[in-house]
């Protein structure tokens, strides 16, 4: 596990005023869906009340390495991790019932509120949200044995491609509705992204072939998780722990 940092960027924002908390009742129909888009996210300025904060992390993976020559080897496997961080907004729109569901523009993008009521209400409130994205990786990285004893260190470096698999956005409080945010053309997330990784792995030798490892990661990315036609950049970076055992076969 370690610390998730989304690098969350909103693009070309004039003004950073949080509007008054209130109620305010606007007609939003799939009919005019752009003029209420830009009606939901402007409100009369550029202001759009969005952010994302940084989380936590959680990795589990499977890996295989080759040793190439000398002290200088190759590993690569499969990751799966959620990345946790905090989104928070003041836009709300409520069908005036139990209906509640934070707007965000990934939240917009995805098409998950329900257009056909008709009329829903757009508030302002202050709301922060857990946002857990999920992604498969390959990472492929090269490494060079610094000491191999008992005790062993090695540097390692390299690429990793990072396949989105959706995120889940949900109110801690449980009163605003739960949001899932599938892979999808509609998705303000690229499906694949690529970031450097580099670390440091310590090694030590349990039994014959067996070793206990804890490797430092650190991790950044190299383009925008966002589509170029989304209204804001993220490149996240993450620095983790991991650790597990290790198996030599001769």
């Amino acid at each position: 596990g370690g610390d998730f940092e989304p690098n969350y960027q909103i693009e070309s924002v004039e003004s950073v005023a949080t509007p008054a908390t209130g109620f305010r009742f606007a007609s939003i129909s799939p009919n005019n869906f752009s003029t209420n888009r830009n009606e939901v996210f402007t409100d009369n300025s550029d202001f759009r009340g969005e952010d994302l904060t940084a989380g936590y992390s959680y990795t589990m993976s499977a890996s295989y390495g080759r040793k190439l020559t000398g002290r200088l080897f190759m590993i690569s496997g499969l990751e799966y991790g959620i990345y946790e961080s905090v989104a928070s907004t003041y836009r709300v729109l409520t069908d005036g019932a139990e209906k509640r569901v934070a707007v965000t523009e990934q939240i917009i993008a995805d098409g998950n509120i329900d257009f056909q009521n008709n009329n829903l209400g757009l508030g302002f409130e202050n709301v922060e949200l857990n946002n857990s994205f999920q992604f498969a990786s390959i990472p492929v990285r090269l490494g060079y044995t610094l000491l191999d004893k008992k005790l062993s260190v090695s540097v390692t470096s390299g690429i990793s491609t990072g396949i989105y698999l959706g995120n889940r956005i949900q109110d801690p409080d449980r009163v605003l509705d739960e949001v899932r945010v599938s892979r999808s053309n509609n998705s303000i997330y690229r499906d694949v992204n690529f970031s450097a990784v580099g670390g440091i792995s310590i090694a030590y030798s349990l039994f014959d072939n067996y070793l206990f490892t804890i490797e430092p990661v650190y991790q950044r990315a190299l383009n925008s998780f966002t589509r170029n036609n989304s209204d804001f950049s993220a490149l996240p970076e993450n620095f983790g722990v991991s650790a597990g055992i290790r198996v030599l076969i001769k």
